[in-house]
């Protein structure tokens, strides 16, 4: 399947429709039944009595749909990877979605990670221990996180700094700059790092496409360490989805005895960390994890098909 025209036609299908990505990909699953495997990269405008059918839209909306999708690619940077779900190196826990765009190493999308998340203004503490529960990882663990201000951005220049493998997941399309004071971040992840989005380039950014982003984060990554954060905050945000997916949710054990915040308390299995030194250690034995090493789930000779 060539992923770019499977992204076009499904783009196509969200702008024609304004419908979430659960609707989408159930009319794909309907379409691919009625017309077969080429209804996936077919312009979605060639087969109308197949998609008016099923979205309940006509032809022309269709063309302007589709119209705009494909050149809406243009927009996106040339080193872009398009992912599509079934691809050997797709996120096994990603579900809800069946295009990434990713820019930089994408074998790190399936090596053991973390995402290391928190407030956008964190306290002088904060801020010390994103650094250095950073440098206490495994240089083979990646470090995700969401390349907000604060415990996200502290985080990736950490890891950037140390030579440590980073992810940053983002809540734009991939060719947007949000903040845009991250750009250079941004641009460095994508050099040195990975760049990770679900959001097509046709799209503009919405609010709740921050809440999606940290979902995938915890779909990508195998824990989560919530650094610092308020009641009802990104962070706690994220470690939901994590205790959802039944991962581990890391918390310091200063923030869990802090009776000024309650989210903490409200963690079924939180794993206390009691200092930044620990944070390895405790990941670690969390995970169960043993020896010296992240394990590699997937190697980088499994990626090269996908590099085009």
């Amino acid at each position: 399947m060539n992923n770019r025209d499977f992204a076009v036609n499904y783009n196509a299908v969200l702008l024609a429709t304004s419908k979430a990505d659960s609707f989408c990909m159930n009319a794909f699953e309907k379409a691919e039944i009625l017309a077969g495997k080429s209804v996936m990269t077919k312009p979605v405008y060639e087969l109308p009595e197949v998609w008016n059918n099923i979205l309940g839209t006509d032809t022309a909306s269709l063309v302007k749909a589709w119209d705009r999708s494909a050149r809406s690619m243009d927009n996106l940077p040339k080193d872009t990877i398009i992912l599509c779900r079934g691809d050997l190196m797709w996120p096994a826990d990603v579900t809800d979605v069946p295009v990434l765009y990713l820019r930089g190493h994408v074998e790190f999308l399936n090596q053991d990670g973390v995402c290391v998340v928190g407030t956008r203004i964190p306290s002088n503490q904060g801020a010390f221990w994103t650094k250095e529960a950073v440098k206490s990882l495994d240089k083979n663990f990646v470090i995700i996180s969401g390349l907000a201000m604060g415990v996200d951005g502290i985080a990736h220049i950490q890891a950037l700094s140390d030579n440590q493998k980073t992810i940053g997941v983002i809540g734009t399309p991939i060719g947007e700059y949000y903040p845009a004071q991250h750009k250079k971040l941004q641009d460095a992840i994508a050099e040195h790092g990975l760049l990770v989005s679900r959001f097509a380039p046709c799209l503009t950014m919405q609010k709740y496409f921050f809440m999606l982003r940290n979902l995938l984060m915890s779909q990508i990554g195998r824990a989560s360490f919530v650094i610092e954060s308020r009641d009802g905050g990104g962070g706690v945000t994220q470690a939901s989805y994590s205790e959802k997916q039944g991962k581990p949710v890391l918390v310091f054990k200063e923030t869990y005895e802090n009776r000024t915040y309650m989210w903490p308390r409200k963690l079924k299995d939180p794993v206390l960390v009691s200092s930044p030194e620990r944070s390895c250690e405790t990941l670690r034995k969390a995970l169960g994890l043993s020896g010296s090493a992240a394990t590699r789930r997937k190697t980088e000779e499994d990626i090269q098909p996908l590099l085009f």
